[in-house]
């Protein structure tokens, strides 16, 4: 790595990520940068760039798995969280939490969003790897997309320039930034969306694993099939390596039991792809991404 000097105010060094995640494991940010504006992200970006230093972009920190010897470069953490309502449509930077654009679009009657109830992250991420539940995904509500590409320049993509599909993005396979994005929704009846919201809700909290640090599902669905099914099929609910283990709750949750290094995490998610594969002939991929691991 370079040893220029990143150039940026509010630099921090050996920050500890592990409590940025929701898995709760890796070790440190060799720098650290909290942007709060598009402007400081696009100024970050360009300043390890030209610095020759390795960069990478954490919104809420719930589908990635950091190393437990962190990242050895710039991890910028999206905390641009302005958004704005232009009649059905929405403006949203990448850095404002899923959450607050499902209730506030709720609370306005309008739908689109409400899928999205009781997914962690920002939307910066949910763009990238075209989040989804429900039925529904991003690519059914975006309009267009700010982004940073990888040689620094600012592009407007169009949905279809977005080249979505599932859980995957041109974004998430070319490692470009998202900066915004503007969602179309529609108008629902008074109250519609609240209560689909909640519902939505509820449906969650029954069905997955919350009171342990997990990222979420951990592989994509193999479709037809789904993942979570051939783990509970294959008996893996309950399979424990180290600290982490796959949850009793939701097979496709491996959760921390509070002791896990992400070294245990990655030999779990190893084992039960090995198992998944002999059983039922079926290649996992993961969900989440990897940061560190280079």
């Amino acid at each position: 790595m370079s040893e220029k000097k990143l150039n940026l105010p509010d630099l921090r060094e050996n920050v500890p990520l592990a409590p940025l995640t929701t898995m709760k494991v890796g070790g440190p940010a060799r720098y650290f940068l909290e942007a709060k504006t598009t402007e400081s992200i696009v100024q970050a970006v360009h300043s390890a760039q030209e610095s020759g230093i390795p960069y990478v972009m954490l919104g809420g920190g719930s589908n990635v798995l950091i190393s437990d010897e962190g990242f050895r470069g710039l991890v910028i953490r999206t905390k641009n969280v302005g958004y704005e309502f232009r009649g059905e449509k929405l403006v949203a930077e990448a850095g404002v939490p899923l959450i607050t654009l499902v209730m506030q679009s709720a609370k306005r009657n309008l739908l689109g969003l409400e899928w999205a109830a009781g997914i962690p992250g920002t939307l910066g991420g949910a763009v990238r790897g075209n989040a989804g539940s429900m039925g529904s995904d991003m690519q059914a509500i975006i309009d267009e997309v700010e982004i940073l590409t990888r040689d620094g320049a600012k592009k407007t993509l169009s949905n279809k320039e977005c080249e979505f599909a599932y859980r995957n993005s041109r974004i998430k396979k070319n490692k470009e930034t998202v900066l915004q994005a503007t969602l179309k929704l529609r108008p629902g009846k008074t109250g519609e969306a609240q209560d689909k919201v909640k519902q939505n809700f509820s449906k969650k909290h029954s069905s997955q694993d919350l009171k342990h640090p997990s990222c979420g599902c951990m592989f994509t669905n193999p479709l037809p099939q789904h993942a979570g099914r051939l783990l509970e099929e294959a008996g893996l609910k309950g399979f424990q390596i180290g600290g982490a283990k796959v949850s009793d709750v939701h097979a496709n949750f491996i959760i921390n039991d509070g002791t896990a290094r992400a070294e245990d995490i990655v030999i779990l998610i190893s084992a039960i792809k090995q198992k998944i594969r002999v059983k039922f002939g079926v290649q996992l991929h993961e969900e989440v991404q990897y940061i560190g691991f280079d």
